[in-house]
């Protein structure tokens, strides 16, 4: 398994409603395509929004744990399944039409922003 692969499956058990994981993790494998769809509307509403935190605990758990970069899944973006630097993996993020997801400590840290004009959701599970 590669590390974006590590990323996004971590992702998926740590973020994703309980009963909707298996779908996920289901259709990584059988059709990328339709999991990457789902970044721009329907997984806004199957997040677990008990992780879901504020901009300031994000950037705190970046410096405490000396990220250096993320893991990026992106819809319509050759951005996807690519590690990037932090900096640069941010600026993707905030500029993305698209829905996509930064992985920044698997399964502990993430930026979610579905499809423009929407804001990005921060995650962080202890």
């Amino acid at each position: 398994m590669s590390k974006g692969e590590e990323h996004e499956i971590a992702f998926m058990q740590a973020f994703v409603e309980k009963h909707r994981q298996e779908r996920y993790l289901e259709l990584r494998v059988e059709n990328r395509k339709k999991w990457l769809d789902r970044l721009n509307h329907m997984l806004t509403n199957e997040l677990r929004s008990d992780f879901i935190v504020s901009e300031e605990m994000a950037q705190r758990m970046l410096a405490e744990q000396d990220v250096t970069h993320a893991w990026l899944f992106a819809d319509a973006s050759d951005a996807d399944m690519a590690e990037s630097p932090l900096d640069a993996a941010l600026q993707e993020i905030n500029r993305a039409s698209f829905g996509i997801v930064g992985s920044f400590i698997p399964g502990r840290l993430a930026c979610f922003r579905p499809e423009a004009p929407s804001g990005s959701i921060l995650l962080y599970r202890q």
